[in-house]
């Protein structure tokens, strides 16, 4: 559910006192601010038309707990139809509820909820218009009788980084004396990181990777008395292979025109992998963009008669492949 503002007597507000600073002498700057205090005025007011009452905000609940919510009315505020209740993930399963000036709602939180659910209220007017109310922040914890039993990774046989400052996010999962898993790879869940080798990849608090150098490193991750690792490897390249290594293309349509590049990076690890794309961090240049050009995924594309040689580099390596460009036959 997307939270809108009242906007309906704001934009009337504004709109006249515009029109009644025409032909007066009210310095521009007193205008606007005496504009925007007025708006500020109402927005309040529809901000705080309706308040939920209950839960507080900041109180505490475990899961399977009940909920109930409460939005209490202004007196002074009668046009409103009904009112609907949202919360974080869409927890609350209420009715657009019409019972005036009261309204009530309840959910039990359920197992792996989010450990802070947000709940908030909003009111349509016969006019159209949206009025809000607050928005409350509960916590939510575990029941004392559910304990951590061992830690799962999105990544159970590792992962491989094949580009030096490239990101990754681990995802860790709790399983639950309960027989739920839950989602606990942030901070806020008590779950810590540490890289064997900083010098091949870091780890921050929230378990976002980054890859720093070639070779392997152990991740550890820990959640009270139960750890898991994650083997990190990021192969470099050691050498570049550019097929064809000469190239000829001739300034016909129905010759060849244009060609494909087919690169290919040697890594550390021993293996071979496809590179041409600029997306694994290949790139190329034209020693001369007026006999041939390259495209950043490795097309050549002959512009006049001429020679040229076409570098390529990825990972601090370089090759290159010489390309002559003919006239028609």
């Amino acid at each position: 559910m997307q939270r809108r503002t009242a906007n309906r007597i704001t934009n009337q507000t504004f709109e006249y006192f515009i029109h009644t600073g025409k032909g007066m002498s009210i310095p521009k700057k007193v205008l606007q601010a005496l504009c925007i205090g007025v708006l500020s005025f109402f927005e309040v007011k529809a901000s705080f038309a309706l308040v939920i009452t209950s839960p507080q905000n900041g109180q505490a609940f475990k899961e399977g707990d009940t909920v109930k919510i409460v939005a209490e009315l202004s007196p002074d505020d009668p046009d409103i139809l009904h009112v609907s209740f949202g919360t974080t993930g869409g927890l609350a399963d209420c009715d657009d509820i019409a019972t005036h000036p009261h309204y009530e709602c309840s959910f039990v939180i359920p197992p792996a909820s989010p450990k802070v659910i947000e709940i908030y209220a909003d009111a349509p007017t016969p006019e159209r218009d949206i009025v809000n109310s607050q928005i409350i922040a509960i916590s939510v914890s575990l029941p004392p009788t559910v304990t951590l039993k061992g830690l799962k990774s999105s990544d159970p046989n590792g992962f491989f980084i094949y580009k030096l400052g490239q990101k990754k996010q681990l995802y860790i999962t709790g399983v639950y004396s309960d027989g739920v898993d839950r989602d606990i790879d942030g901070s806020a869940s008590g779950t810590t990181y540490q890289s064997s080798d900083p010098n091949v990849v870091t780890v921050d608090p929230e378990g976002l990777v980054t890859a720093v150098g070639g070779g392997k490193a152990i991740i550890t991750v820990k959640n009270g008395d139960k750890s898991l690792q994650i083997e990190a490897r990021i192969p470099v390249i050691q050498s570049i292979v550019i097929t064809p290594k000469a190239v000829s293309l001739f300034l016909t349509p129905d010759m060849k025109r244009s060609l494909q590049l087919t690169v290919t990076g040697l890594f550390s690890d021993g293996l071979r992998r496809s590179i041409e794309k600029g997306s694994k961090g290949t790139t190329y240049q034209s020693s001369d963009e007026t006999v041939v050009t390259v495209n950043s995924q490795g097309r050549l594309t002959a512009v006049a008669v001429g020679k040229a040689n076409v570098v390529v580099t990825n990972g601090g390596k370089t090759a290159q492949v010489s390309v002559e460009v003919k006239a028609a036959p």
